[in-house]
């Protein structure tokens, strides 16, 4: 829910010329939900959300320095996300 509203609110604030506002929300929501000691999968989804949103962000504002430091922490958030998948059986298992 926080990622979802995060990025809800990060939308009017980029259209209205408030990037900055917006990028500090997402980055928030970020920070919040990879915080705790061992984040769930769906906190790490939805931090990946918002990073990955503030990426965008960033590149729409022609901020083109912030685009890619957003883009790590979504690749950065990923990757925590990976351990914690099951991987899928193999055919013919």
């Amino acid at each position: 829910m926080l990622a979802a509203a995060a990025r809800a609110a990060a939308t009017p604030l980029r259209r209205t010329g408030h990037t900055d506002e917006a990028l500090h929300l997402l980055h928030e929501a970020h920070a919040h939900l990879t915080d705790g000691f061992r984040p769930t999968a769906a906190e790490l989804e939805a931090a990946g959300m918002s990073a990955l949103t503030a990426a965008c962000t960033a590149a729409q504002a022609h901020q083109p320095a912030l685009a890619p430091d957003f883009a790590a922490q979504a690749e950065q958030t990923a990757a925590r996300l990976a351990p914690t998948r099951t991987p899928p059986a193999a055919p013919g298992s």
